[in-house]
């Protein structure tokens, strides 16, 4: 625990003033809370001759990363163990040879990952168009 020292004026019958420090008790700060953002997808829309890139960024070191992709209907038709990544801004690649098989349309995407503590965080639902 911590304490912060706040002036304050306290009014006395004397000449000058007389500054009274108070101590407060704060709570040291708390780790940062486990997200993952971004997510943009590239390129965007996708024609399968290339991988498929998605940014993002992550509040910790994870230890397991996994990509979902679904159709427009929420069905998955896609699902990728992407190992380890360190905190920070990140780029994953799915493979071309992955997403080869897939008809022109709109599908969906999410990413989740584990940290080394075995907590799990998603991030938000992007959207791909497969054009070929």
């Amino acid at each position: 625990m911590s304490q912060t020292v706040t002036p304050t004026n306290t009014w006395t019958s004397t000449v000058p003033p007389v500054l009274t420090p108070t101590f407060t008790p704060t709570t040291a700060g708390t780790a940062v809370a486990f997200e993952i953002t971004g997510m943009p997808s590239y390129p965007n829309p996708y024609n399968a001759k290339m991988p498929l890139n998605v940014r993002f960024n992550t509040t910790r070191d994870l230890i397991n990363i996994m990509f979902r992709l679904y159709t427009a209907s929420f069905r998955l038709v896609l699902k990728e163990n992407e190992g380890a990544y360190l905190q920070g801004d990140r780029t994953m690649q799915v493979a071309a040879a992955n997403l080869a098989g897939f008809s022109n349309g709109i599908y969906y995407y999410n990413i989740e990952g584990t940290d080394n503590n075995g907590k799990k965080a998603r991030g938000r639902i992007g959207t791909v168009i497969i054009l070929k």
